[in-house]
């Protein structure tokens, strides 16, 4: 059942339960706001019910318990393994298509390549061996200590932030994965899906 207070109110006013799509075309980042989803599908629908931004900016986590003795993630999202587990009190499997990004090593649609790095000295060494080109840097640090285009990422920004890149027509997207982004599972593991390292 849907948690956001409109879209039960829109299945309330049906009287029945409603399937619809994601309002998003396969390849591109999901939306977390209206304009995301006026930008991808302008001219290909009616109109656009305006909640405000996503809760989590993130997909849901989809489980299958086709065979109720082994529930099994079919897609990663905000809810973790972990947390599923101790809900369930017991062990959650995870299909090997959960460990790509919709059946897809990245974005096939983003035009900005994705590149993760354990340090900011890694960085600056590839900054030096690598041609230029338009590049913007992220972590979930305020500030980067390299000079250059940065986005500082949270829990809620990712898609935010690669479709800025996409739209402004960077490269590449270079992410420093800091201690503190490592601790956020939910996004390190998105972004492992995303990235063309």
């Amino acid at each position: 059942l849907c948690s956001d207070p409109i879209a039960r109110r829109l299945i309330e006013l049906t009287g029945c339960p409603l399937a619809v799509p994601s309002a998003n075309i396969t390849g591109k980042p999901s939306p977390t706001k209206a304009s995301h989803v006026l930008e991808d599908l302008n001219g290909q629908i009616d109109g656009i019910v305006d909640g405000g931004e996503t809760q989590h900016g993130m997909e849901s986590t989809v489980i299958s318990f086709e065979d109720p003795h082994r529930p099994t993630i079919l897609r990663h999202g905000v809810i973790e393994k972990k947390e599923i587990e101790i809900v369930l009190n017991r062990n959650v499997y995870i299909h090997p298509l959960a460990l790509t990004f919709n059946g897809c090593s990245s974005f096939n649609k983003l035009r900005s390549a994705v590149r993760l790095f354990s340090s900011w000295e890694e960085i600056r060494i590839y900054l030096k061996l690598s041609p230029t080109s338009k590049r913007m840097m992220m972590s979930k640090e305020k500030s980067a200590p390299i000079q250059g285009n940065y986005f500082h990422l949270d829990e809620k920004n990712l898609y935010e932030g690669l479709r800025t890149a996409d739209r402004d027509g960077y490269a590449e997207v270079l992410v420093c994965c800091s201690p503190e982004l490592k601790k956020d599972v939910t996004l390190l593991n998105k972004l492992k899906q995303i990235a063309r390292t």
